[in-house]
């Protein structure tokens, strides 16, 4: 992945950049929060009242560890942290743009539903412990379904069996969401890493959103993210035009 397109299991695959995973996010009702993409100082719109965070977007994982994420107190740390990162390169992408956020508050979980290409299904994962080091802490478990919502809907309601029922119902309802997403638009991956979890509900305090290239052709919305970006993803489009 690492947005760069590969072949693996029949499928081509890229990863889209945040602003554009919480952008079908958003379409498909899921939860996210209020932002501005910033491709310059000094940045205005801010959402909210603060804190904020800058996060470059590059279509790449792990970009807090790398230093693409920033977290701002006030709209002049938001313009130093969004000149700071402008221009620069992050693991092998240049920094055009930045999404700036309104800090989100919660407990942090690990949700996501993915293409499961040796059962013909989907698996839909889960962990009561969200953020950075998830990878990290083996702490993910997942089902091995249908590919159809209710069934993955059911495979969460499953994982998150240890929460308590309003919290779970809200965490099912937005695995609910994600499987639509996959499964309409034809995707290998729809992640949230964190999703913020409160007793105001469910925020997707990140994206990761992995399109099959193979798909494309009949997924309109999916083709103009592409195009709108032909730098960013420039391997997408050179593959697309062969």
């Amino acid at each position: 992945m690492l947005g760069r397109a590969f072949s693996g299991s029949g499928r081509i695959e890229v990863l889209l950049i945040e602003a554009d995973g919480k952008a079908l996010f958003a379409e498909h009702g899921i939860p996210v929060p209020g932002s501005v993409l910033a491709t310059a100082p000094p940045v205005t719109g801010l959402p909210g009242i603060g804190p904020w965070v800058v996060k470059a977007q590059v279509p790449v994982g792990g970009r807090g560890k790398a230093g693409g994420v920033l977290h701002c107190a006030s709209s002049p740390q938001v313009d130093a942290a969004v000149r700071q990162l402008l221009g620069t390169w992050l693991k092998g992408h240049r920094v055009d743009s930045c999404l700036v956020e309104q800090a989100m508050e919660g407990e942090e979980r690990y949700l996501a539903v993915m293409v499961d290409a040796a059962s013909y299904g989907v698996r839909a994962i889960y962990a009561a412990q969200g953020g950075v080091e998830i990878e990290r802490s083996n702490a993910a478990v997942g089902r091995v379904c249908a590919p159809e919502v209710e069934a993955i809907a059911a495979a969460v309601t499953e994982l998150a069996a240890d929460e308590p029922p309003a919290r779970r119902d809200a965490i099912v309802a937005i695995g609910r969401k994600l499987a639509t997403l996959l499964l309409e638009h034809e995707l290998a991956l729809a992640e949230i890493n964190p999703l913020f979890v409160s007793a105001f509900g469910c925020v997707a305090g990140d994206a990761k959103v992995v399109v099959d290239l193979n798909a494309v052709e009949r997924q309109p919305r999916i083709s103009a993210l592409i195009e709108a970006r032909a730098e960013i993803y420039a391997d997408a489009n050179r593959t697309l035009r062969e």
